[in-house]
């Protein structure tokens, strides 16, 4: 089903904040991966939803678990899904999961 390959957006809030800090909200998003930068486990890229505008910068971190994907193998054009704390266009990322 090709609808199920769509890029996506979702929204989670909840009564926690796992940064502590005001205006962060847990999201997820999914699209594919451009701008790439770091080196593993920190690194930095950008991805588009698919019908927004806007793109989204994710960072990862020695604390970001990768699912179905090594971080060497993150590659720019490759699908990912992203979970994170958002922070206007930046996502911290907790989770990156290969598509």
């Amino acid at each position: 089903d090709e609808d199920s390959d769509e890029d996506t957006e979702r929204v989670r809030t909840g009564p926690t904040n796992p940064t502590g800090s005001t205006g962060a909200t847990q999201t997820e998003v999914r699209g594919a991966v451009s701008g790439l930068t770091g080196t593993c486990p920190k690194l930095s890229f950008a991805l588009t939803p698919r019908g927004a505008s806007t793109k989204i910068t994710v960072t990862t971190s020695e604390t970001t678990r990768f699912e179905d994907v090594r971080c060497t193998a993150i590659k720019n054009a490759m699908v990912v899904e992203v979970t994170g704390v958002r922070q206007g266009d930046s996502i911290a990322a907790t989770k990156v999961e290969g598509d």
